[in-house]
């Protein structure tokens, strides 16, 4: 699959047994199907902090404004929320598969 934000291929990353996608040496952002964000959310907090430290490349900019296509679906927009009521945290998600994708630099705030 590749990132939905700057098109870099992206890597599969595994945290406490939950494989995620990264966008690593890109944005640094990060792919999760709707049940690996359930199986995070069971983590006892700070065991995701590694995904926060993703290694991003000089000079990729990403548009926030702009829609994107999702990484599985590969047709479907994403649409952009909050996360939660708790976290002032904008997601991408898809409507047809679930997945989410977190530009990691407005999570990270």
């Amino acid at each position: 699959m590749h990132c939905p934000a700057c098109k870099n291929a992206l890597t599969k990353i595994i945290i406490t047994n939950v494989q995620i996608l990264a966008c690593e040496y890109g944005c640094g952002g990060l792919w999760f199907s709707q049940s690996q964000v359930k199986m995070l959310e069971n983590l006892k907090p700070g065991l995701g902090m590694p995904l926060l430290k993703i290694k991003r490349a000089d000079g990729i900019k990403v548009y926030r404004r702009v829609e994107h296509i999702c990484p599985y679906c590969k047709t479907t927009l994403l649409f952009r929320h909050f996360f939660s009521k708790e976290l002032d945290t904008e997601v991408n998600q898809c409507a047809k598969c679930g997945g989410f994708w977190f530009d990691v630099a407005g999570f990270s705030k």
